[in-house]
C-alpha cells in the first residue's frame, strides 16, 4: 500500500535534507530515515499539502529558496489530485465530525480524505 505524507512530514523531509546530519532535529532525521527505507513503497503527498506549502512560501523571507524545495519535492513524490470523490468524502466526514463535536482542521481532513480515497497509509503525527 502506498504512503501519503502529511504537510509536516514533507517539511521535516525537505528541511532535514538541506542540513548536515548533526544539525537535523530528531523528527527530521526520523522522517528522512523512514522515507529512505521505503525503497519498495510509493510515496505521495496531497494537493492540499501543496497549497499549504505555497502558503508557507508566500509568507517566507526566502521565497526563491523555498520554491525550489517544492520543485524538488514534486520531482521525487507525486501530488495526488483532489477529485470529486475526495470532496464528497470530505463533506460527509466534516459533517459527521461536527455532529459529534470532534472538529479537525479542514486542511488536515482534506489530506486524510485524500489518503483514504487513494487507499494510502497516512503518515502523520
Amino acid at each position: 500500500m502506498p504512503y501519503l505524507l502529511d504537510t509536516n512530514h514533507c517539511i521535516y523531509f525537505l528541511n532535514g535534507l538541506e542540513k548536515m546530519l548533526e544539525k537535523r532535529s530528531a523528527r527530521e532525521q526520523q522522517v528522512i530515515t523512514h522515507v529512505l527505507a521505503c525503497t519498495d513503497a510509493v510515496i505521495y503527498f496531497s494537493e492540499a499539502t501543496l497549497g499549504k506549502l505555497y502558503y508557507g512560501v508566500a509568507r517566507s523571507k526566502r521565497q526563491a529558496e523555498n520554491l525550489e524545495k517544492i520543485v524538488f519535492l514534486k520531482r521525487i513524490f507525486s501530488a495526488l489530485p483532489i477529485n470529486e470523490q475526495i470532496w464528497r468524502l470530505f463533506g460527509e466526514t466534516l459533517a459527521l465530525l461536527k455532529e459529534r463535536g470532534t472538529p479537525i482542521s479542514e486542511r488536515d481532513l482534506l489530506i486524510a480524505c485524500t489518503a483514504k480515497a487513494y487507499q494510502c497509509h497516512l503518515v502523520t503525527t
